[in-house]
Parts: C-alpha cells; sequence; structure tokens
C-alpha cells in the first residue's frame, strides 16, 4: 500500500505541474513567453552570425581622424582582445597584431592617404574589420569626477581586392553601430579613467565578436553583465 501511496502522491505533483502549464498557456502570449524565458527556456537560443569572416589574414583597423579615443592604449587593447576572442570562437585566428598595424600604417605619414582597402593590401590581408570611432568618453562633463564610460563605433567589413564595390558587410553605407558603456562611478584619481577605458575595450571587443559568430542568448546576456 505504501508504495501504491507514492505513485499517487507523484501523479499528482505531475498533474499539478500539466494544470499550472495550462494556466501559463491560458494566460497572455507576452506573459507566458516571459515566464519560460525567466524560467531558462530559451536562454539556450542560437543566434547566427551577422556575417561569416575569411579564414585568411585580417586587419582590425580602428579609424579614429577626430583623436576621441584620449586613452590610446585602449585601442591596442581594442584589436588585441578581438584577436584573443576570434581565435577562441574559431572566427579567424590571423589578425594583424596592433605592434604590427602601428609600425606599418600608424606610423607612417603617407597612410594618411591611404584608402582602408589599401591599409588592408599593404599588410597582406584579405579583410579589414574597419571600426570608426564616433563616440568615445570617460565622463558626461569633462572634470566631473564622476566616471560613466561611452565609446561608440560604426564597422564595416571591406575587401582588400581591387574593385570597383569593396564594401562587404553590411548592406548600409553608414555601416552597423555598436555602442557600450560603464556604470556611473566616482573617483578623483584621473588614472582611474584607463581602467574605464580598458572595461569599454573588452566589452565592444566582446560586442563585435557576437556579430561574427553563432552564439546563445545566455552567453550574450552572460558577457553584458561582465
Amino acid at each position: 500500500m505504501k508504495n501504491h501511496s507514492n505513485v499517487r502522491r507523484a501523479g499528482m505533483a505531475v498533474a499539478g505541474l500539466g494544470l499550472a502549464a495550462v494556466v501559463l498557456l491560458d494566460g497572455c502570449g507576452p506573459q507566458f513567453g516571459a515566464a519560460l524565458y525567466w524560467m531558462g527556456v530559451g536562454q539556450g537560443k542560437k543566434v547566427k552570425a551577422q556575417f561569416r569572416l575569411t579564414k585568411g589574414p585580417l586587419v582590425v583597423f580602428v579609424d579614429d581622424p577626430s583623436g576621441l579615443v584620449s586613452v590610446p592604449e585602449a585601442t591596442n587593447l581594442l584589436i588585441s582582445e578581438l584577436a584573443t576572442n576570434f581565435r577562441t570562437r574559431k572566427v579567424n585566428t590571423k589578425v594583424v597584431s596592433p605592434e604590427r598595424l602601428a609600425r606599418e600604417v600608424y606610423s607612417r605619414p603617407e597612410s594618411q592617404n591611404w584608402s582602408i582597402r589599401q591599409v588592408g593590401e599593404k599588410l597582406g590581408a584579405e579583410q579589414v574589420l574597419h571600426i570608426r570611432v564616433r563616440r568615445f568618453r570617460l565622463h558626461d562633463e569633462p572634470g566631473d569626477p564622476l566616471y560613466k564610460g561611452q565609446w561608440q563605433v560604426t564597422i564595416k567589413v571591406i575587401s582588400t581586392e581591387r574593385q570597383q564595390d569593396v564594401r562587404l558587410w553590411p548592406q548600409s553605407i553608414e555601416g552597423y553601430d555598436v555602442a557600450v558603456g560603464t556604470t556611473s562611478e566616482h573617483s578623483d584619481d584621473e588614472a582611474f579613467g584607463v581602467a574605464v577605458a580598458r572595461q569599454m575595450a573588452r566589452k565592444l571587443a566582446r560586442e563585435i565578436t557576437f556579430l561574427f559568430c553563432d552564439h546563445t542568448v545566455r552567453e550574450r546576456e552572460e558577457a553584458a553583465e561582465s
């Protein structure tokens, strides 16, 4: 009889779960979707890469014509982090190093007259990931002890082939906008700005990486929270 009682209790529990599911299904669509999401259903959903880079040599070119990035090392860190992320996610393992880019492009005055395609060609790359800086701030107002970072860029993928239209992605002429920021933090230490810039470089690299690799909703959310 004891075993029968246990079976009966288990059956009641299952029935209760079934009733709960019916109640959820009988509710509003968005509410049901939200409930499932917070139960973990949907967070494992696969998101396809927006564009597939080739496996050949790749130049990550950070273009900052207005000199907005006030912490120069943040630019190199962004490139290094992208190279690491691309290698880890098997996107591309042949990213040109920041050191070579600085030596063969940034340090040469004549490079100011090169097109993005030419930059990649001179470095022997198949493609260029062009990252144009649109905004870079460490504070809302200059001199404000409250640090609140903002870094906004526009991204394009350029072919180095000698052809009329070298733009590969996106279809929009303006490019694809990506922006990251940091929470407000108070500090009287000017060196704290370097830490904020480095944090944004890592966040921006993660956001850009997700554009070029398959990933899950959960991975994207965990990266945003870190």
